[in-house]
């Protein structure tokens, strides 16, 4: 079975924060506690898409970070302060490894401030192309990319997963 992770992550050591983010963008979905990073997940209760939602974007005043693993097929990292896009990055390997960087570590740490560190040398080393291609499984370096980022735990966080193991992972409900 392949992994089909889509969660956000709010720049945040208080999950009531994160709560009322969704609350405000009229969405409902789960919080969970913040990692020792700063972020605190949030996943919107809706269908894998890989694709953000523009009502969290919008409402969003903090730095957001959308983390999306298609196991088998591509990731996706996309970094907002504001509803303003700080930087994304996109892969795909379903037959070829293809890959949109438009994600720069200093632009990202410039947005986070002192509020989180960032591991830029293993950021970028986790998003390259050579990570992809020298990986058995390719999902590697995006994991590697939100480790660099101090998000938390990433692996099997979807709706989809959160509907039948919420409890396990702690995980709010809000909406």
């Amino acid at each position: 079975m392949s992994e089909f992770s889509e969660s956000f992550h709010l720049l945040t050591g208080d999950r009531t924060e994160a709560e009322a983010l969704v609350r405000q963008s009229g969405l409902s979905g789960w919080t969970l506690p913040p990692s020792s990073g700063g972020w605190t997940p949030m996943v919107i209760d809706r269908d894998f898409t890989g694709e953000p939602d523009d009502r969290l974007v919008q409402a969003n005043t903090g730095v957001l970070v959308l983390y999306v693993c298609a196991e088998d097929h591509g990731c996706e990292l996309t970094v907002w302060s504001g509803a303003e896009t700080i930087g994304h990055y996109r892969a795909e390997w379903t037959e070829e490894v293809e890959v949109e960087d438009h994600l720069d570590p200093a632009a990202v740490q410039a947005a986070v401030g002192d509020r989180a560190e960032i591991d830029a040398e293993a950021l970028k080393a986790g998003l390259s192309v050579a990570a992809i291609e020298s990986s058995l499984d390719p999902a590697d370096g995006v994991r590697r990319a939100a480790a660099a980022l101090g998000l938390g735990p990433v692996d099997w966080l979807s709706a989809a997963y959160l509907r039948h193991d919420a409890t396990e992972r702690d995980a709010a409900y809000v909406g």
